[in-house]
Parts: structure tokens; C-alpha cells; sequence
């Protein structure tokens, strides 16, 4: 029979559990982004070649109540909202991918501060997470906040003073995902939703009275662009993570769930939606 062995300096899985659900998250925003994209493409070609007075309701199988008004009544009209669309799509895919990265950044930060408080690389510990968790007991706060607020060279200036260094990968991207930081907030921006510093009902009333539409021309991005920008996400977040995990997380992940479960089993299947294991031992 084989029997896992468990090393404190050692992941027994190849990536951190948030790098999986950043995967989740990420192959989520794949599908959506070509899924809807080629879909809008399609319409789009079609559309292309239809004479003003052709009914493209019928022709594309529009015919239900609830298209009769918001595409418009012909041809060129509604190739009008698709061009607003592919442009939309493309930003609105930015933002979901970005916050998909800041997700994850602060999940495996979270992690490895967690598993070594005081923060210095390689095993053994000075202070081992591990034994905090199975005592329950408590260290000063450390904010993951800095490293997905701000500009970037704020944010990798924070990784570098909490992890000792920066990886190659993720600081060769720093002004590329600056250029996303500015993107998306430049979408925030026009649509007033920057409001951290302001109460709700202030912010409310100054985007209700706002006198101009903003114009969102200047803050599109190409298809060449937000394909790249994926492939920049993904390395960095695979880069953090090779870096992470051998050097501050090793083993840490499946322990303190274990330690979690033997302390209140049912504050962690409650707090996860794991549900019971049915047979064999529960342990496992």
C-alpha cells in the first residue's frame, strides 16, 4: 500500500491551492471572452452584407418580443451596437481578468504570510505558521492590501520587502500591467465608479449630475492586445506562485486545513460547502 509522506518544506501538490482556483477563474474568462467574441464576430460578418431595407430580426432568428427595440430597426443600426459591443467586451474582459490575478495575488500572499510569519526564505521556520494555527494563536496583521492597490511599482515594491525579491517574469511585465491597471481604470473612471474616497450617496449625485457622456473611444483595446494581455496575466501568476510555494508556503496548505478540520469539522465543512465523505475514513 502506499502511504503519502508529509514534508513540512514540501507541497504534496504541484501549486497552491489559490493558483487552481485562479485556473478556474482564468479558463472561466477564456471561455467567455471567445465564446461571446466569435459569437459577436459572426452576427457582425452577417450583418455586414445586408441591404437597409432586409429585416435582420428575421434573418438572424431575432424574432422574439424582447429584440424588437434595443437593437434598433435596421441593418446599420445594429451593426452600430455590435461595434460597441467587441469594444466592450474587450475592456469589460479586462477587468474581469484582472480582478481574477488580484484575487489570487491576495489569496497566495495571504498563504504564505500565514505560513511563515516572519517572512524569511527556505525551511526550516524561525516561526512556523503551523504551530500558531495548531495553538490558535495570533500575530500582528500584516496587509496583503499594498500588493493590488496603487501603481505597480508600488505593488512589486511591497512583494520585494515582504519576499525578499521580485521574480524575473513578474518584473519584466511591471509596465505591461501598469497599462492594464490604467485601462481599467480609466473604465472605472467614466463610468464614476472610482468613488473610494467619497461617500456612496456623494458619489451617487455627482455621477447623476454629470453634464457630458464620457467618451470611450479612448480607452479601447484590440483584440491583439487582450490576447497578449492574457498570456501576461497567466505568467505572472505562475511565476509568483514557482516562488511562493518552495520558498514560504512548502507544505503549509493541506496541514492547516487538517488542523482546521480536527479543531471544528463543522465550522470548516460549513465555511468551504465541502460536503461530508461519505465512506471510508472521514479523515481523508
Amino acid at each position: 500500500m502506499f502511504v503519502e509522506s508529509y514534508q513540512r518544506d514540501k507541497s504534496l501538490l504541484p501549486r497552491t491551492l489559490a493558483f487552481y482556483q485562479f485556473t478556474r477563474d482564468f479558463t472561466t474568462v477564456n471561455d467567455y471572452y471567445w465564446g461571446t467574441g466569435s459569437s459577436i464576430q459572426a452576427v457582425a460578418g452577417r450583418v455586414r452584407h445586408m441591404n437597409s431595407n432586409d429585416d435582420f430580426h428575421a434573418l438572424l432568428g431575432l424574432t422574439q418580443r424582447i429584440y424588437a427595440k434595443p437593437l434598433g430597426h435596421t441593418p446599420a443600426r445594429y451593426a452600430a451596437k455590435l461595434n460597441v459591443s467587441k469594444r466592450w467586451h474587450r475592456l469589460l474582459t479586462l477587468v474581469i481578468m484582472t480582478s481574477a490575478f488580484e484575487r489570487y495575488l491576495t489569496a497566495v500572499a495571504t498563504i504564505a504570510i500565514a505560513s511563515d510569519p516572519v517572512l524569511t526564505r527556505g525551511f526550516p521556520k524561525k516561526i512556523d505558521g503551523l504551530i500558531l494555527a495548531k495553538h490558535r494563536l495570533q500575530t500582528g496583521e500584516r496587509s496583503t492590501e499594498p500588493l493590488t492597490k496603487g501603481e505597480w511599482s508600488s505593488r512589486l515594491a511591497t512583494f520585494r520587502r515582504y519576499f525578499g525579491m521580485v521574480p524575473p517574469v513578474l518584473s519584466s511585465n511591471e509596465s505591461t500591467l501598469e497599462t492594464m491597471r490604467n485601462k481599467r481604470n480609466q473604465v472605472a473612471h467614466s463610468f464614476g465608479l472610482d468613488t473610494s474616497s467619497m461617500p456612496v450617496h456623494a458619489a451617487i449625485l455627482l455621477g447623476a449630475r454629470r453634464a457630458t457622456v464620457p467618451n470611450f473611444d479612448s480607452i479601447s483595446v484590440s483584440e491583439e492586445t487582450i490576447t497578449k494581455w492574457f498570456g501576461v496575466i497567466d505568467a505572472s501568476a505562475a511565476a509568483i506562485d514557482d516562488y511562493l510555494l518552495p520558498n514560504f508556503i512548502g507544505g503549509y496548505e493541506l496541514a492547516a486545513i487538517s488542523i482546521e478540520w480536527i479543531q471544528d469539522r463543522d465550522a470548516l465543512y460549513e465555511a468551504t460547502g465541502v460536503r461530508r465523505y461519505g465512506k471510508g475514513s472521514e479523515a481523508r
